[in-house]
């Protein structure tokens, strides 16, 4: 079953590729554009497809493992043509599944149950998580979810 995110994409979000300074670091390792391109499709297919940002354990060389990249190879993906790290990356994606849920469960759901089914090991991350990235708390969002679900039956 595939997951639909609800950011408009997660992956490509407008970034100086291969410009700016971050990429000092690699200086001497730069991979190309089209090679980074390509591995950019790769792992949203593979987010897509398998749902690997639910494994608590789930780790930057796990995941290069996974889709057969480089560590160093997926760490410039993150770092320079996402914009942002590893972590960064894996946070966005469960909680836009968390948000999901959230919308799709109303309330009827608890919150640790579905902070643990989107791969964070405890409601306090959950927590510090969702509000650093939708603005807002879980009980927050679901008032504003039950509020303009009420609003479009009337």
């Amino acid at each position: 079953k595939k997951v639909r995110f609800n950011r408009p994409s997660l992956l490509f979000q407008p970034h100086a590729v291969l410009v700016d300074n971050r990429n000092k670091k690699y200086n001497k390792s730069l991979i190309s554009e089209t090679l980074m391109n390509s591995y950019a499709d790769k792992l949203e297919i593979y987010a897509q497809n398998e749902l690997f940002f639910k494994d608590p354990n789930i780790s930057l060389e796990l995941l290069a493992k996974r889709l057969k990249i480089p560590p160093h190879h997926l760490s410039q993906l993150f770092n320079i043509k996402l914009g942002k790290t590893f972590n960064t990356y894996i946070n966005e994606l469960r909680i836009d599944f968390a948000s999901k849920i959230l919308i799709e469960k109303l309330g009827n759901s608890k919150m640790e149950e579905i902070a643990l089914a989107s791969g964070f090991t405890s409601r306090a991350s959950f927590n510090r998580q969702f509000k650093q990235i939708n603005r807002c708390t879980p009980s927050e969002f679901i008032s504003v979810h039950v509020k303009n679900s009420g609003n479009s039956t009337q």
